[in-house]
């Protein structure tokens, strides 16, 4: 019922695959070589969103403490007090006339 030239045949396929990936391993210098190449490729990939995600990572460590907590809503309310002051500011003076 199951051909059996069929599975020899896929299992050579597959053990030269792996032959393959062995050989390269090998040229790129073993272990070390594959990680420092591919943290390489990664970087070049993802760099910009891997910067954003351990920035979003540290933010999200610093709200699970309280004083964190504290600190940022802190920091929210200095800059609602800024922008509210600013706004008051423009309000007042007007707009401004440049002489030059």
């Amino acid at each position: 019922m199951l051909n059996d030239k069929f599975f020899i045949d896929l299992n050579n396929g597959f053990a030269g695959f792996l032959n393959i990936v062995s050989n390269t391993i090998d040229a790129l210098g073993g272990l070390p070589g594959v990680l420092s190449m591919s943290s390489v490729i990664m970087f070049k990939m993802f760099g910009k969103d891997m910067a954003k995600a351990i920035d979003d990572w540290g933010y999200n460590i610093q709200l699970r403490s309280k004083q964190g907590l504290q600190s940022i809503l802190d920091l929210r309310q200095e800059s609602i007090a800024a922008l509210s002051n600013m706004y008051a500011d423009n309000v007042d003076t007007g707009p401004v006339n440049s002489t030059s």
